[in-house]
């Protein structure tokens, strides 16, 4: 993510959704935050999961 404010973190790459009955959605998160926080990132991100 050259560029970005993510510039030189290390992020990884995962499924998540907000809610359980949701489709999972690709969130990337800096990888030494919680798995709880990809939950979170997908309820906020903008769009439909795909």
């Amino acid at each position: 993510m050259a560029g970005t404010i993510w510039a030189g973190i290390a992020l990884r790459r995962m499924r998540a959704q907000a809610d359980p009955d949701a489709a999972p959605r690709a969130v990337a998160l800096p990888a030494a935050w919680e798995d709880e926080a990809a939950a979170a990132l997908a309820a906020l991100a903008p769009g439909q999961a795909s």
